[in-house]
């Protein structure tokens, strides 16, 4: 006889709290909705990804006995992600962000080449002088595709680092490195 009423107290319990969370769940407040707000939604997304990144020792500059000395060093960046239909309908502005380090003794130049799928220029960007000895160069270069639409077109950059003065070479014993990082970020506006 316990545990027959111990069972219906508990199934009375469970009841009851059932339902006052029913009536608790179907009586909220609300007030009217105003579906005019979705007009004035403008979406300007942005995404930022990695474009070209290496460290460059001394060794990378040391030639091959009896070869031309090397003073430039060409990396390519393949740049797909432009070649997307979304991507080409809504972009509006690149922005570019270079940051180098520079420990060797010597001045490097850094020049950037926007290229299509036939490697014809599209744009070139602005050349980056990297002092000797300096610790860190930040820049950032923007470019709006109002003013060049033939920015849809880029499939690869290409950065060439040169050293600056090219009668002087570096060798295995020098000391030093240049680190080079560079990010794109690209701005949407899916409200067009």
């Amino acid at each position: 006889i316990v545990k027959f009423l111990i069972n219906e107290i508990l199934i009375m319990y469970f009841k009851k709290i059932a339902l006052c969370l029913c009536l608790l769940l179907s009586i909220s407040c609300t007030e009217d909705l105003d579906f005019k707000q979705t007009e004035d939604f403008s979406s300007q997304p942005s995404f930022s990804l990695s474009l070209v990144n290496f460290n460059i020792p001394p060794t990378v500059f040391v030639n091959i006995p009896g070869a031309p000395p090397v003073t430039e060093i060409n990396e390519r960046s393949n740049l797909g992600l432009f070649q997307d239909e979304f991507i080409q309908k809504n972009l509006v502005k690149i922005d570019f962000n270079f940051e180098v380090e520079n420990s060797f003794d010597k001045d490097f130049t850094v020049e950037i080449s926007l290229v299509d799928g036939n490697d014809v220029l599209v744009q070139r960007l602005n050349d980056i002088i990297i002092p000797r000895n300096n610790n860190e160069v930040v820049l950032t270069e923007t470019l709006l595709v109002a003013g060049n639409p033939a920015i849809r077109n880029i499939e690869t950059a290409i950065v060439s680092i040169k050293l600056s003065n090219t009668n002087t070479t570096i060798l295995s014993t020098d000391v030093g490195a240049l680190n080079f990082k560079s990010a794109v970020t690209i701005h949407l506006d899916t409200s067009r």
